[in-house]
């Protein structure tokens, strides 16, 4: 839940930044025509990715929220305890380096963009890199930190997964009938050492194989719940 009214913070951030571009293309400042060009194309872009992403985040908060305080029907409320799981401690994991990849990805695209700006022999084209290669070391050290910080903490703290009637909410992340592009096409039961609920996301139209699955454990004493669980999810995928 505080992911998500993280990401509405950022979103406005965002938001803000693109009304901020767009409005110093309008004053009268020493800035050439095409920088004016680039700074409304950004502005723009982060106009319309802050409105996007907010709306979505938001949407999603609100979702978390009514699972929490039980404000909707909820079909299981299942704890763990720390390192109880190793399917919870290889989920994340797996997320811990898709957080950290994601990280390094935009730090890499900061300094492609700071080095098109440094060739661009516009006036102030070198300190304006400079500052933006530094910004984005910077941002990615701390980010990596944070990352680090973040996942570690989770091992150390129990897990709960909340599922409702059409989404559920695992880890600090809600998955829905949609995720992404991807949409939730089969849900089973993996019977093993660790049993577990999986909830298997593809593109209905295109593949037929999982593209994406989701990893739920069962606890002791709740398999009969899980095979309810499954039951329901498989009714709502086939009259859809």
């Amino acid at each position: 839940m505080k992911k998500e009214y993280t990401y509405c913070i950022l979103s406005l951030i965002l938001l803000s930044l693109g009304v901020t571009c767009c409005v110093v293309t309008l004053l009268p400042i020493l800035i050439t025509s095409s920088n004016k060009s680039v700074l409304a194309v950004f502005g723009i872009c982060f106009i319309l990715i802050g409105l996007m992403s907010y709306a979505e985040h938001n949407k999603k908060y609100f979702k978390i929220k009514y699972l929490i305080n039980k404000d909707v029907p909820i079909l299981a409320h299942w704890h763990y305890k720390p390192n109880s799981s190793s399917i919870i401690n290889e989920t994340l994991y797996n997320k811990k380096i898709s957080a950290a990849s994601t990280a390094l990805l935009i730090c890499l695209l900061s300094l492609v963009i700071a080095c098109c700006i440094y060739l661009s022999e516009e006036k102030y084209s070198v300190p304006i890199a400079f500052f933006l290669m530094s910004l984005s070391l910077i941002a990615t050290l701390v980010a990596l930190i944070a990352i680090t910080y973040y996942y570690n903490l989770n091992l150390s703290l129990d897990s709960e997964v909340l599922i409702g009637e059409d989404c559920f909410y695992f880890l600090g992340e809600l998955h829905a009938m949609q995720k992404s592009i991807y949409f939730l096409h089969d849900v089973r039961i993996n019977f093993s050492n660790e049993n577990s609920l999986q909830f298997l996301y593809g593109d209905l139209d295109l593949f037929k194989d999982s593209l994406y699955t989701i990893t739920i454990p069962i606890p002791k004493g709740s398999l009969v719940t899980a095979e309810f669980i499954q039951r329901h999810y498989l009714e709502l995928i086939h009259s859809e």
